[in-house]
């Protein structure tokens, strides 16, 4: 009896002694989660002492601060700068048909089409004017017809397809780069216009360009020294019709500007794209003579690169043709070089009614 008495007397002491550690323990965890939360307390005390500091800074800084001082328009001075408008035309394409279910509905081009927008293109130059007018003086214009204003028979499809032949071709897209440069003498308020005049290959009467009888063998030519005699007695209008056909030059404010149509432009892929192949020509073309800019067409995929040229767009906008450079707006480029600064802004003509 006495040992059983014994037992359950060390079993109450073990139990006891556990609990004692377990309270222990608990009492270890319960400061550590009050000191923490002290600290805890502490830190942001100081934080709600520091925002309060800001905050009457702050306040401080509302009481005393001066008004802001409104940015006014600039005025309007007399004593503008000098720019130079530069416009391409160029891919025109005036005798083609273009059918809405040869290029999945995006395009409908003929000549009643060509002529609506050829109207949109002059009419976009004057807007062009009157949008840079605003910022600088702008007396000179440069306007670079620059080739395949008619499809004509290079292609044997084109004898089936075409709207007309390419004479009768050929004298439409006379008679509308006559009344816009009509336009632009009558409206343009421009001192002086300088028409650099360069073939495409689609205006050639050959099965291939002859380079040495280009200025005979093209009707883009004739068209050119058709025009050359319209405005012979317009004073500031002057027409740069040469016989070589890779390129006509042109200085503005001592910059060249080089125009071409821009079939010879090569391309093998590569990311750069069109830049690549602008800046290939760009270099190769300056070995013999350096310019500013580099100005084609011919792609009918407009881009615009300021330190580099202008690879120019179309008026006839998707075709059979175009549409392996994928799909584009019928647009045409334009520059503006500005007599200190250079190139100050470049930008679309948009022909197609929104």
């Amino acid at each position: 009896m006495a040992k059983k008495d014994e037992l359950r007397a060390f079993a109450l002491k073990s139990q006891l002694a556990d609990v004692k550690v377990a309270h222990a323990r608990e009492q270890r965890s319960l400061r550590a989660e009050l000191h923490e939360l002290r600290e805890q307390n502490k830190t942001l005390l100081e934080r709600v002492d520091e925002q309060d500091v800001e905050l009457n800074a702050y306040a401080h800084a509302l009481r005393h601060r001066k008004p802001p001082r409104p940015i006014k328009p600039a005025r309007k001075s007399k004593a503008h700068s000098e720019s130079t408008l530069v416009v391409v035309a160029s891919d025109w394409h005036v005798d083609e048909i273009v059918e809405p279910s040869t290029v999945g509905g995006l395009n409908r081009y003929n000549p009643e089409v060509a002529e609506a927008r050829s109207e949109r293109f002059w009419q976009g130059i004057l807007k062009v004017l009157e949008m840079t007018r605003a910022h600088t003086r702008v007396d000179n214009l440069v306007l670079g017809l620059i080739g395949d204003f008619i499809s004509g028979y290079i292609h044997e499809e084109l004898v089936a397809t075409n709207a007309m032949p390419p004479l009768e071709g050929i004298d439409f897209a006379t008679d509308l780069v006559r009344r816009g440069l009509t336009l632009l003498v009558e409206h343009g308020k421009l001192k002086r216009i300088v028409v650099p005049c360069v073939s495409g290959n689609h205006g050639r009467m050959t099965r291939r360009r002859w380079l040495a009888h280009e200025s005979g063998t093209n009707l883009e030519h004739f068209m050119f020294r058709r025009l050359v005699d319209d405005f012979a007695d317009v004073p500031g209008v002057e027409l740069l019709v040469g016989e070589s056909i890779y390129h006509e030059e042109v200085e503005v404010y001592g910059r060249r500007l080089r125009f071409c149509h821009g079939e010879t432009l090569k391309y093998a892929g590569g990311l750069q794209g069109m830049y690549g192949r602008l800046y290939k020509l760009h270099l190769e073309r300056n070995r013999i003579s350096p310019a500013y800019w580099t100005i084609c067409g011919h792609w009918h995929q407009l881009h615009l690169f300021q330190g580099l040229g202008i690879v120019n767009g179309s008026l006839i906008g998707t075709s059979a043709y175009g549409s392996q450079f994928g799909h584009e707006a019928p647009r045409q480029g334009w520059g503006l070089i500005e007599k200190d600064r250079g190139t100050t802004a470049m930008g679309p003509i948009f022909v197609e009614r929104s």
